[in-house]
């Protein structure tokens, strides 16, 4: 199974009712399943598999692994290894200048 991300989002009451009838009457397991169902319909109906894909592509080539950022021989910590990770992506995130 794939990692799980927790994303919040606010709803309006009459949509959260909704939802909550819906898993009363056993369309869903879940008001949780339902939002993702919802989501996944929403994804499928905007991109192609292939845009899927190539989104995907991009979002595991773009994450640093942890092992990356410390050598074998390194006293580094873990501490100073992720201060290097968030540094290194700011100034990714700032682009020259």
């Amino acid at each position: 199974m794939a990692p799980i991300e927790k994303v919040t989002v606010r709803l309006p009451d009459e949509i959260v009712a909704v939802l909550k009838t819906l898993v009363k009457e056993q369309k869903f397991g879940s008001v949780q399943e339902a939002v993702q169902e919802a989501v996944q319909r929403l994804i499928s109906s905007e991109l192609t598999s292939e845009d899927v894909s190539a989104i995907l592509m991009r979002e595991a080539d773009d994450r640093v692994k942890m092992e990356d950022l410390m050598s074998d021989d390194s006293s580094e910590s873990m501490d100073e290894a992720i201060k290097k990770a968030v540094s290194g992506y700011v100034r990714s995130r700032m682009g020259p200048g």
